[in-house]
Parts: structure tokens; C-alpha cells; sequence
């Protein structure tokens, strides 16, 4: 009886413990998918961003500006640029769009081969920049592929991604503001946390 007993007891905590291996598995899962990389905000950020992009970029003071910061490695990505496609399916005016692709010190891969530079291009995008070394990037203390910066002319009012999680397609609070503000429906300034990869 007694072993009867015993072998019960170890049935209860084996599948306590294949319980508590499940939920940490899932844990870790939902951490990754929602965590975020940026560490830049908005408030930091304005005027020496737009300098530092003016010093790469033949930057258009009068008109504004939409900059894609992409690692051209990170599947979450390819979600970010359909998000932001759909974004530009709704807009009767663009802006000018750059997209930046960070190649980190040591990264082989020829970018222009990547599944993201592909789907980039298909965007009439005004310049499509290879980020040597990441040096850019690390100038404006950007560090999630996906981050968004939007200027109106020379004034930054978004900064973040624009979808709710990593690889998640569909609405989300970012698309949204970000929407918003191309279409001239708010000047209020915007963040977001960017669901991404490194860019370095």
C-alpha cells in the first residue's frame, strides 16, 4: 500500500513539474515576443537626430520624412514593412523614405540578396542606404530593426515600431499614431516600443 502510495506521489510530481516546465517555456516565449530593444525617446532625441541624418542624407527641409531602420536578417521585420505598406495604402501624400540597412562590423551576408531588401524595394522609397558598421545607428542610439522615425520637415513626431509584437501583423497603437500624424490628423509627438531584432 504504501508503494502504491509512492508511485502515486511521483506521478503528482512529475506532472507538476512538466506543468512548470510548460509555463516557463511559454514565459520565455511571450517575453521575447514582446520585448523591445529601443532605448531612444522622444524627448532626447529631436534636434540632434535630425542633424545626424542631415549630415548622411541630401535632406529636403520642406517636406517630411519617413526613415525605416532595418536589419536585413530579422524575420520580425518583414512584418514592419507590411504594416507599412498598409500605412501607405491610406495616404493621398508621402514622404520622403528612406530606408537604412545596418551592416554590423564583421556581417558577411550581401544584403541586397536579403528577403527584406526584396520586399523594400518595392516601396518608391527616396534613398536605400547601407549602414556600414552600424555606424548610423549607433550615432542615433537606435538598436531594434523596425524602428520608425517620422519628421514633419525638421520635427520629429514619431519614434518606435509599428506592430504590436514581434512578427505581428495587424492593428496596433503604432500604425495607428503614426498614421495619424501622415495624414495631418495630430502634431502631437508619438512613441512606441519597437518589437525587433538587434541592429548590431
Amino acid at each position: 500500500m504504501k508503494r502504491e502510495n509512492f508511485k502515486k506521489y511521483l506521478k503528482y510530481i512529475a506532472g507538476l513539474l512538466w506543468l512548470l516546465i510548460i509555463a516557463a517555456f511559454l514565459f520565455s516565449l511571450l517575453k521575447y515576443q514582446y520585448q523591445t530593444n529601443a532605448k531612444s525617446s522622444l524627448n532626447q532625441a529631436n534636434s540632434p537626430m535630425y542633424t545626424n541624418l542631415e549630415n548622411t542624407f541630401n535632406l529636403d527641409s520642406d517636406t517630411n520624412k519617413l526613415f525605416v531602420f532595418l536589419h536585413s536578417e530579422c524575420v520580425c521585420s518583414e512584418a514592419s514593412l507590411d504594416e507599412l505598406a498598409k500605412i501607405f495604402a491610406n495616404l493621398n501624400k508621402y514622404p520622403d523614405l528612406y530606408f537604412i540597412f545596418s551592416q554590423p562590423e564583421g556581417f558577411k551576408p550581401d544584403i541586397k540578396k536579403s528577403k527584406l531588401w526584396d520586399q523594400a524595394i518595392k516601396f518608391a522609397a527616396k534613398e536605400y542606404y547601407i549602414d556600414l558598421d552600424a555606424k548610423l545607428v549607433k550615432d542615433l542610439s537606435l538598436i531594434s530593426s523596425g524602428t520608425v522615425l517620422y519628421f514633419a520637415k525638421d520635427q520629429l513626431l514619431y519614434l518606435g515600431g509599428i506592430t504590436g509584437s514581434r512578427a505581428h501583423r495587424g492593428d496596433n497603437l503604432g500604425a495607428r499614431k503614426l498614421l495619424q500624424l501622415m495624414q495631418d490628423k495630430t502634431n502631437m509627438g508619438s512613441e512606441f516600443p519597437v518589437f525587433g531584432c538587434a541592429l548590431y
